[in-house]
């Protein structure tokens, strides 16, 4: 008898195990792996000058963040439906480090909602201004005119999920995760300026 209420304890413990898995992956980057700052210097960032092709410190107040969709793909290959702004936001962290390790965030190992270990998913990192709660409240002030303001993104990623009894991938090595950029946003008018360039050039060389 009390062998069987062992296993049947047992058995119990295993399917709750088993009910609150969830697929995991490492959210943190690497020294190969930066983020960088780009598009000219500038003052952003109040005692800490913004220089292009230096990587972010933790002066400059950034946020990362980890976005993500389960199951968006279809024979391994990501689905082009799933456009990047249907990504939730799974988590975040700062870039803590300066000299050496500039440019590198550790998140530590992520619980990815609403799915198992095994799964796939469509990952994205993205950065942004910490002044702002969000990437798409800073990218609003950004588009705004508020040339403070610096956002950036990582190209997407496609891997299957890790989590007991599988181990946990990250984002550079099974990602495919490279260096990323942040800069500000051109002004909206600017943006528009230059499309206009672009298409007096067409028009001027199908005239020719």
């Amino acid at each position: 008898m009390k062998i069987k209420q062992l296993l049947l304890t047992a058995g119990m413990v295993c399917i709750s195990v088993a009910a609150f898995a969830q697929g995991q992956v490492t959210f943190g980057n690497s020294t190969t792996t930066r983020i960088y700052y780009t598009n000219g210097p500038g003052n952003l960032a109040a005692g800490a000058p913004f220089v292009n092709g230096m990587p972010v410190s933790n002066s400059w107040q950034v946020t990362v963040g980890l976005y993500y969709a389960i199951g968006s793909n279809t024979n391994g290959v990501v689905n082009p439906a799933v456009a990047t702004d249907a990504l939730t936001l799974l988590g975040t962290t700062t870039i803590s480090a300066v000299g050496a390790l500039a440019g590198v965030f550790s998140g530590g190992t992520a619980n990815v909602t609403g799915s198992n270990p095994g799964d796939n998913a469509l990952l994205q990192v993205r950065a942004w201004s910490s002044a702002y709660a969000t990437y798409d409240a800073a990218m609003t002030a950004a588009l705004g005119g508020n040339t403070s303001v610096v956002v950036g993104a990582s190209k997407l990623m496609y891997l299957a999920l890790g989590g007991a009894p599988l181990p946990v991938p990250s984002l550079t090595s099974q990602g495919g995760l490279t260096s990323m950029f942040v800069s500000p946003v051109p002004e909206p008018s600017i943006i528009g300026l230059g499309a206009l360039g672009l298409l007096g050039l067409v028009f001027l060389r199908r005239r020719k």
